[in-house]
């Protein structure tokens, strides 16, 4: 049976009438590939920030965000779209930082629905070492093994499936 435009063979894989062709499967392995390296990557880098420090990976990514932020704040609504949290996730994530003295919590002066995450200077400290642990561990772990050019390329195409602006690794002011 020959259902495919480059004549690659269908492949009965249970799905009835909606068997996948050869060509589909390979996709989705190739996908899977990439998706289970990249996942492993990032995995090992989260968990040297977090041996290294005590920090999750979402509290590592919330505090890296607002130390890129102007003045170190954010209004956390902001955070839970960029972050892809729910506002309950947010906000169990927003107190443990608190807690922990690493971010407060500042009504916006503009509009009094608004309130901002902001680094404290414990927190700034924390954000500042922890991105060191983790451009060091990606020069390691990623760098090296892919060389500057291809990773410079792996961010821009991986960039550019997010729809963010590729201009931060470009910039220099990436990971």
């Amino acid at each position: 049976m020959d259902d495919s435009a480059d004549g690659l063979a269908t492949q009965t894989r249970g799905l009835g009438e909606a068997d996948l062709s050869t060509r589909e499967v390979a996709e989705l392995l190739t996908w899977g590939d990439a998706v289970v390296g990249f996942e492993h990557a990032s995995g090992t880098l989260f968990a040297e920030v977090e041996a290294r420090m005590g920090l999750s990976r979402s509290s590592f990514e919330l505090l890296q965000r607002l130390l890129q932020a102007p003045e170190a704040r954010m209004p956390i609504t902001q955070l839970a779209r960029t972050l892809i949290f729910s506002s309950g996730g947010m906000t169990k994530l927003a107190d443990r930082l608190v807690e922990a003295g690493l971010v407060e919590r500042i009504p916006s002066p503009d509009d009094r629905r608004v309130i901002n995450l902001a680094l404290t200077d414990a927190g700034l400290t924390s954000a500042r070492a922890a991105a060191r642990i983790f451009i060091d561990a990606l020069r390691r772990t990623v760098v090296s093994q892919l060389g500057e050019d291809q990773y410079q390329q792996l961010v821009a195409l991986l960039s550019g499936l997010s729809g963010a602006d590729a201009g931060c690794a470009q910039s220099g002011s990436g990971p």
